[in-house]
């Protein structure tokens, strides 16, 4: 057994350090990511590996009631274990489990006793300095070994309680829920990984170390925005950890959702349509492109967005990380092929962006520029007075909203509609 949990600690930790985490703050942003994807395990929400573990053996049973009794079997093992082995802080944890720790030591401990009684029983018969020599080096050995043993098992408790705390903050916080088990019994467990989980752990983050994301506010409208337009091609300039690429698919899917259930439509159109969608639903699924020129921040952002969609099926396939300068890349769509384009890269650089971008609009694309507000008259000056004073290309207005995670300054997003004819320049 002990063999085996040495194993599986290794086996987690090889997996650890093959996955990419980050939490950078906003100023050391390539800093922490650097930290982060070489040092797993931060606050961000990605899960400890023995919590991916967990994860991967809830979803083995498929059936119903045969995988109630394999969770709930699970799930007390998987207590054993976190109340069994300490969280490895150094190269010695690895290889010594707590079990087999608290095994060495209590064995040291009877060894060094028996030895001290034999010692003694020996000077007492026969006397002489040596059985009294032998039987002080036997009682060092046990007052050493009985105050690891006595250390490891407080320790042990401490982190039990330390546990306990994290699961009700855990509850209070959404991401473990309570379940009946096949006992009867009322138990809790970690929600599964998936879209919601990821954008919650997004949120929780941008607003903690103060991240650029979108936001929820500016992210509700950008999602409202979406939905009335419809894309089936939507590329986006500035990824860092995907937030509002997710966003956008996730309302895509939404949208695409009701439209199947026809929602908004009276039931002799749902009727009449009902043939065509089906046959032609892969040719309306909206997807995203979203370009990110730092590889750090490319390789965090696909971190999040293989784990939503392999959470949430109805993801995969829609959303595409693309690694490169924004000002190249947008250049190898097909011409007339982007319905929106969302531009959250550097303020400074909007103008190139679309300029390079426009041939390759669809008739009545949407631009959208996020931060049109709080740099307006910065880095923003060029962008809006050229989409806001070219009539004859464009038709702007601003949308007012707040800052990512301020809601004492104020901004917003210029929402732009492409004038031009297909393939102009």
């Amino acid at each position: 057994t002990h063999l085996h949990m040495m194993a599986l600690t290794m086996a987690t930790v090889a997996l650890a350090h093959a996955t990419p985490h980050a939490l950078p703050s906003r100023d050391m942003v390539r800093h922490h990511v650097r930290h982060h994807v070489r040092h797993p395990g931060s606050s961000l929400g990605i899960r400890s590996p023995r919590l991916l573990l967990a994860r991967d053996r809830r979803r083995a049973p498929s059936s119903r009631g045969h995988g109630v009794e394999v969770r709930a079997m699970d799930d007390e093992r998987r207590e054993r274990m976190e109340n069994e082995l300490k969280d490895p802080s150094n190269f010695v944890d690895y290889l010594l489990p707590r079990g087999v720790r608290k095994w060495l030591f209590a064995a040291g401990a009877t060894s060094t006793g028996v030895g001290v009684a034999i010692a003694l029983s020996q000077a007492l018969t026969n006397g002489g300095g040596e059985a009294l020599q032998t039987a002080l080096v036997n009682t060092i050995g046990l007052l050493v070994f009985s105050g690891l043993l006595y250390a490891d098992t407080q320790n042990e408790q401490k982190r039990i309680e330390t546990r306990r705390r994290n699961r009700e903050e855990q509850l209070a916080r959404g991401d473990r829920r309570y379940y009946v088990n096949s006992d009867g019994l009322r138990v809790s467990r970690l929600n599964d990984v998936d879209l919601d989980w990821i954008l919650k752990r997004l949120e929780r983050w941008g607003k903690q170390d103060n991240m650029p994301f979108i936001g929820p506010k500016k992210g509700a409208l950008l999602q409202d925005i979406i939905a009335k337009h419809n894309p089936k091609l939507t590329v986006e300039v500035g990824t860092l950890a995907g937030y509002s690429a997710l966003l956008m698919a996730s309302r895509m899917v939404q949208s695409e959702a009701a439209e199947a259930l026809g929602v908004g439509r009276d039931d002799d159109d749902a009727e009449k349509d009902s043939i065509a969608e089906k046959d032609n639903i892969a040719e309306k699924e909206g997807r995203v492109v979203t370009i990110e020129k730092d590889w750090l921040w490319w390789l965090v952002a696909n971190r999040f967005v293989y784990q939503a969609a392999d959470g949430s099926p109805e993801l995969r396939g829609r959303v595409s990380v693309w690694l490169g300068d924004a000002k190249d890349k947008l250049r190898e769509f097909p011409k007339g092929s982007i319905d929106f384009l969302f531009l959250d890269g550097l303020p400074k650089e909007y103008l190139s962006y679309l300029q390079a971008a426009e041939d390759r609009l669809a008739p009545g694309a949407l631009i959208v520029a996020d931060n049109a507000g709080v740099f307006a008259s910065g880095g923003l000056k060029d962008y809006l007075d050229y989409v806001r004073g070219t009539p004859d290309k464009f038709s702007s207005r601003f949308i007012e909203s707040t800052l990512e995670w301020r809601d004492d300054i104020m901004d917003g997003l210029e929402v732009t509609t492409w004038l031009g004819e297909s393939g102009e320049r």
